[in-house]
Formats: structure tokens, C-alpha cells, sequence
């Protein structure tokens, strides 16, 4: 007999607490199984998975978890690459421009078939301070989970 609820039958861990909360109510699963449980509930529109106390099978539900990527084009603020904080296994930031070139780079002033230079990023993005703004979030999304490790690196 089971010592936390008295019920016959009950298992208990080695501190006599009840394992078998729901009696013969739950069931055994696979960590891929429990992955597929997430992934199903979320597709049902669950806003979450409240885990109730989910201690004593941490390892397996974390296992479970699919990794989260962030694949974006590198334009956010530190600000919104810190709200996700813990949330995210793999950054994959799309950095599309380098440095802006000055405003009058490689253009003649007044020479009117020349049109004026303006930055990649603003003319095909209309992101303006593209490089300093990705730069500044890509930076930042590295102190959070570390540098890109490649091959033999890992």
C-alpha cells in the first residue's frame, strides 16, 4: 500500500510519496509520443501547456520540447531579442546589409542623372540604420545562447 493516499496498489517513490496520483487513470508514453502531444494541443489552439507539478519528469519533457529557432532578417531591437530570453535554442538572423555608405557616396552633387545615393537597406527595406539595428540585436542574440559552433566546434 502506497503511502501518500493509503490507496491499495499505489506506487511510491523512495521519499513514499504517491507516483500514481491518477490511479489507473494515466498512461505511459514515449518522449516522442509526449512531443507529439505538445505539437497536437497546440494545433488544437492551446495557448499552453500547464505542466502540474512536472518535477520528477523534467528530463523527459524537456527532451520532448522541440527546439525553437528564430529565423528572421536581423532588423529587431535588443529589446525584443530579450523578451525572449530562455525561449530560444537556435538564432538564425539574415543579416541582408552591411555598413551604409555615406549619403553622397560615388555621386556627383547637383548632377542631376545621377540620382542621389541612398542606402541599400532604406531603398529596397525602408529600414533605416539596417546595419547598426541588426548588428546591435545580433549581438545580442549571442550573449544569450552563445557563438554559432559549426562542424567539430560543437
Amino acid at each position: 500500500m502506497g503511502r501518500g493516499t493509503g490507496r491499495p496498489g499505489a506506487d511510491t517513490d523512495r521519499r513514499g510519496l504517491d507516483t500514481d496520483s491518477q490511479g489507473a487513470v494515466g498512461q505511459e508514453v514515449s518522449t516522442d509520443e509526449l512531443a507529439r502531444i505538445f505539437v497536437r494541443l497546440q494545433g488544437e489552439g492551446a495557448h499552453n501547456i500547464n505542466l502540474v507539478s512536472p518535477t520528477p519528469y523534467l528530463p523527459m519533457i524537456v527532451e520532448a520540447c522541440l527546439p525553437i529557432v528564430h529565423n528572421s532578417n536581423g532588423y529587431e531591437t535588443v529589446e525584443a531579442i530579450e523578451r525572449l530570453r530562455g525561449t530560444v535554442d537556435v538564432y538564425l538572423p539574415d543579416q541582408k546589409y552591411g555598413p551604409e555608405a555615406r549619403p553622397d557616396a560615388g555621386n556627383a552633387v547637383g548632377d542631376p542623372l545621377k540620382p542621389r545615393h541612398s542606402a541599400p537597406s532604406l531603398r529596397y527595406s525602408a529600414a533605416p540604420h539596417y546595419f547598426k539595428v541588426a548588428s546591435a540585436a545580433i549581438t545580442a542574440t549571442a550573449a544569450q545562447v552563445g557563438p554559432a559552433l559549426f562542424g567539430r566546434q560543437r
